[in-house]
């Protein structure tokens, strides 16, 4: 599973690039961003929907939540019935899966909040690089920079935070004398890597916020 998520994680940054990438490569990098909550695979029109960074955006965050909510349903239903969730069967797998799709998304979610702010100026108009039919600075653009700004403050950054954060208060209860992680829901944040380096998911989910790495190709 590890393995899967970093290739989806290496494969969402890579692409970000403008470069003769093989076809198969690109292709399988817009099936996998079916799972990072992108909705790159087909366009909006075909579904009727509206098309655009802002429909994409808001589509990609809505997404996110209805699935997150959505993971945690049966378990807070059942912490309710029966009391601490943290003793609970499936509040442990609901976690790990939440987790999961949390370090799955977060490249493709916090690099499309990250376009949000890079704008290009053209005949003294800003106009953003992700989608130059849009006009930065206006209404509109006003309009959307608060979920801009909670995306990249509360999920950007606050999830790798929030990972060194949990894992630093349990560290003493991650791993055995003998080095070997102790199975529970928050394995599989530490599980690939050594006790001393137990916080590295968390350093990787903040050095791909790198700016570098979701600026939008200029255009000639």
């Amino acid at each position: 599973m590890r393995a899967f998520i970093s290739l989806l994680q290496s494969l969402t940054v890579v692409l970000l690039f403008d470069a003769p990438f093989p076809e198969p490569m690109l292709w399988l990098g817009r099936v996998l961003s079916t799972l990072s909550l992108g909705v790159e695979l087909a366009s909006p029109h075909c579904a009727g929907l509206p098309s655009g960074y802002y429909a994409t955006f808001s589509t990609t965050v809505l997404l996110l939540f209805v699935v997150c909510v959505g993971m945690m349903i049966a378990p807070l239903r059942e912490m309710y019935r029966n009391g601490d969730l943290r003793r609970l069967a499936t509040g442990g797998v609901a976690f790990r899966d939440l987790f999961a799709v949390v370090i799955a998304t977060h490249p493709g979610v916090s690099g499309l909040a990250m376009k949000f702010f890079h704008c290009r100026q053209i005949d003294g108009v800003y106009y953003l690089r992700a989608d130059y039919s849009i006009v930065c600075y206006d209404s509109t653009w006003l309009g959307f920079l608060p979920v801009a700004l909670f995306v990249i403050l509360c999920f950007a950054l606050g999830t790798p935070i929030m990972i060194w954060v949990t894992l630093n208060w349990h560290k003493d209860t991650l791993y055995d004398e003998d080095g070997k992680f102790i199975p529970q829901p928050l394995d599989i944040l530490f599980k690939p890597f050594k006790p001393h380096a137990y916080y590295f998911t968390a350093v990787q989910m903040a050095s791909e916020l790198s700016p570098h790495k979701h600026s939008s190709p200029a255009v000639c």
